[in-house]
């Protein structure tokens, strides 16, 4: 439930912290590895692949918002 009110408030409070284990999951899901293998790597991909992931979404929403 933690989780879900958490995406549902887009992160933008404090009332619903991100659970520790939800960026480990989204950056295994972008680099199409197991969450597992990817907490036997360097801390490096992982911060890397969030990065990357909020720059998309973040260029995304740019994009959407030109046209209008």
């Amino acid at each position: 439930m933690q989780l879900r009110r958490y995406l549902a408030t887009n992160g933008l409070t404090d009332t619903w912290k991100c659970p520790d284990w939800y960026p480990v999951v989204q950056a295994a899901k972008y680099l199409g590895v197991a969450p597992w293998e990817l907490m036997q790597q360097s801390i490096y991909w992982r911060d890397k692949a969030l990065i990357a992931m909020t720059a998309e979404y973040q260029a995304q929403e740019i994009i959407n918002n030109q046209g209008k």
